[in-house]
């Protein structure tokens, strides 16, 4: 009997274990891979235990490694038209070139916008500086490696890709 209630409990114990860890377990609605050497993000619909490549785009990736990889985030916001702060490195290269001045905030619409259509905000597990997968004011760019560190897309691939993930959750792995 004794060992009966001892086989019992340990039934009942495994039962809450595993309840209590799927609850506590990340669930996502999507997973976005950008695979960097290939210039292609692929966006996955997840399904229980399997992943279903839904599309894959090309991309503009760094132009040189800026951060340890792979990067593991999730998504953490999607602005529409967003307005664009310039770093003071990207002013003084923009200055270098083109012998005028950016100003410190560029709103939506202006040609100058480096975020072109979309915004996806990541918050990375392993890295804190702001890395982004946005449109561009540069289609010419997808294809290559001329990025400070964001994933540039096609601003019609961006927005398709935006509105699908919206209000979703959503992994991202850089690799």
């Amino acid at each position: 009997m004794r060992s009966f209630k001892k086989i019992l409990l340990v039934i009942i114990l495994l039962l809450c274990y595993t309840e209590t860890s799927l609850a506590n377990e990340k669930i996502y609605d999507f997973i976005i891979k950008v695979n960097l050497n290939e210039n292609k993000l692929f966006l996955f619909k997840a399904e229980k235990e399997e992943k279903k490549n839904i599309k894959s785009y090309p991309i503009c990736g760094p132009k040189q490694s800026y951060y340890p990889l792979p990067l593991i985030g999730e998504i953490q916001n999607i602005i529409f038209n967003p307005s664009w702060i310039p770093t003071e490195k990207t002013k003084k290269e923009y200055f270098e070139k083109n012998n005028k001045e950016l100003p410190d905030k560029i709103l939506s619409g202006d040609k100058r916008n480096a975020m072109g259509k979309v915004k996806i905000i990541i918050n990375f597990e392993n890295f804190s500086d702001p890395i982004r997968i946005h449109g561009t004011n540069k289609p010419k760019s997808i294809g290559r490696k001329e990025s400070r560190g964001c994933i540039r897309m096609r601003n019609v691939d961006a927005l398709e890709m935006a509105k699908l993930i919206n209000n979703k959750k959503t992994k991202v792995i850089i690799e």
